[in-house]
């Protein structure tokens, strides 16, 4: 901690007391702080002391998030920024679940044309139903991102390695592989994203992080994978129909599905731009309408890869 100043009227205070007056200022995260700025940078200690009461702030926050009812199914792992200034990242550690048996058979059919089967149904389908109580709530934070790790046990990747290695795809669908179909049920996370972003347009909910994130490597520790054909790297397909409302939406894994990264960025100027040109041309636009438009993916592959 810096060197006290004791000219300092507010320095010369006992530490306890400081805290109580630092505790009346809404710090970041929870906060942009530009009314307070000034008198962060006035002084080293007092943006030292800031700062650490800040950076409790969240970790209080977050614990408090874990622990909620609301995160009992889900089991999410909340990891706090290590500092709230300087563009702070929450990281959520989703537990992994792989199914216990081999399932591949029951999770899709493949025929000539690589068509799937969709009709199969495991927990993690509705992985946003569990997830997004616990999740919604960091939207309103001030972040540059939320992080996405899905997160496996090391049976799980030894089984992983196992038994998913066979099945490579270059399609630049995830759901190609029968491991891909239970990744990209991850990526319905995209749901809670675009659904606080129609809300925050709506006037109904405040929407302040538009950054995020989901990541996976299911590779084994120091195995180099992308000097062989299964590590190979794809880029996954543009929606522009997303994009043109506001939702970015880019992904890239390897052809085995083993490893990759999905990122979703909000534009609410062109939401709120989207939702006015449907309110003059007089047809509308609810929050399912927009987020949950995509909802049958079955359908659409079948349509496409016929």
């Amino acid at each position: 901690m810096a060197e006290a100043q004791l000219q300092s009227i507010l320095l010369r205070q006992p530490f306890d007391i400081r805290l109580v007056l630092y505790s009346h200022i809404d710090l970041p995260p929870f906060s942009e702080c530009r009314d307070y700025s000034g008198f962060f940078l006035c002084c080293r200690q007092v943006k030292d002391e800031i700062g650490h009461e800040a950076t409790l702030q969240i970790k209080l926050y977050l614990s408090d998030l874990e622990k909620h009812e609301d995160n009992k199914d889900a089991r999410l792992n909340l990891i706090p920024p290590a500092s709230a200034f300087n563009s702070p990242t929450i990281t959520v550690r989703i537990p992994f679940d792989y199914p216990e048996d081999r399932w591949h058979h029951d999770a899709y059919t493949i025929s000539q044309r690589n068509v799937f089967d969709f009709t199969y149904r495991h927990k993690s389908f509705e992985t946003h139903e569990s997830i997004a109580p616990t999740i919604r709530p960091l939207l309103s934070l001030f972040l540059s991102c939320i992080n996405f790790e899905l997160v496996p046990t090391e049976d799980t990747i030894h089984r992983i390695t196992e038994e998913e290695t066979q099945f490579a795809d270059r399609s630049n669908l995830i759901q190609h592989t029968p491991l891909g179909v239970l990744i990209g049920q991850y990526s319905s996370l995209d749901v809670i994203a675009r659904f606080g972003l129609h809300m925050h347009c709506t006037g109904q909910q405040v929407l302040n992080t538009t950054n995020m994130t989901l990541q996976w490597d299911f590779r084994p520790p120091g195995q180099c994978l992308e000097s062989e054909n299964n590590g190979e790297w794809l880029d996954g397909p543009k929606f522009d129909d997303i994009a043109i409302r506001g939702a970015q939406h880019t992904d890239s894994f390897t052809m085995d599905r083993r490893a990759g990264r999905v990122e979703w960025d909000l534009d609410k100027q062109c939401h709120a731009k989207y939702l006015e040109r449907k309110r003059v041309e007089g047809s509308g636009c609810s929050w399912y309408d927009d987020v949950l438009d995509r909802e049958d993916w079955g359908d659409e592959l079948d349509w496409e890869l016929a």
